[in-house]
């Protein structure tokens, strides 16, 4: 493609690994075409987790990473070399400064206009509060205060599981995150639906019907 077309800058995406970022790097190299990477999430804004309360995938990727000299030498190079990288927050922002490239900028997580644009509501005699998007371990995505939340609500008799529903369209949740049980555990399991992922396409109907949209997140802390 290089050599048919003019490329004026090669533009990679990562997200947490390296994954063709080498590529962009080559290609930069070969034609001396500058090159950018923009940068979603890395593995240091994770928690802190000891090796033993580990499942057995995330040990091999645990071992690998610290067995992988060579190779997060080469990241870290392909970084530095980047003539920008971008990436989603504040602290990212600082972290790449720091430790790889001080030409990195910010540039927020969005969302297309052409695809959602002023969405009209819709009248839904159900009160929904809606989430989609995967829902990760609850060390990133900790839905305590929301279990708690609906259970003072419910045990208030100020909402009814009739006319008030929470509902994720997550997909299949990892085996780590309780959510399901956590909710059941708090007798409030008949107000939450968990559903399949849907196109993209469908969403906006979806977001004009909801009341609220969650958002999880996590403390950031000294882990």
């Amino acid at each position: 493609i290089v050599n048919r077309e003019k490329i004026d800058i090669i533009l990679c995406s990562r997200t947490f690994g390296s994954f063709l970022t080498n590529v962009a790097a080559y290609i930069s190299k070969l034609k001396g075409i500058p090159y950018v990477i923009d940068i979603r999430d890395l593995s240091e804004q994770n928690a802190n987790k000891s090796f033993w309360s580990r499942n057995f995938n995330s040990k091999m990727d645990f071992l690998r990473e610290k067995c992988s000299v060579l190779s997060r030498w080469r990241s870290t190079r392909v970084l530095r070399r980047a003539s920008a990288l971008t990436t989603i927050s504040p602290w990212h922002t600082r972290y790449l400064k720091g430790k790889t490239n001080p030409n990195t900028y910010c540039i927020y997580n969005g969302f297309d206009p052409e695809v959602f644009g002023l969405l009209t509501p819709e009248k839904n005699d159900v009160f929904e509060m809606v989430y989609t998007g995967t829902l990760a371990t609850k060390s990133l995505r900790d839905y305590t205060f929301l279990v708690e939340a609906i259970s003072s609500l419910a045990k208030k008799n100020l909402i009814k599981s009739e006319t008030f529903k929470l509902k994720f369209y997550s997909g299949n949740i990892m085996s780590e995150n309780r959510i399901k049980e956590d909710f059941e555990a708090a007798g409030i399991k008949d107000f939450v639906e968990f559903l399949p992922f849907v196109p993209l396409s469908e969403i906006p109907d979806i977001f004009k019907r909801a009341s609220a949209l969650v958002v999880l997140t996590a403390k950031s802390g000294k882990d």
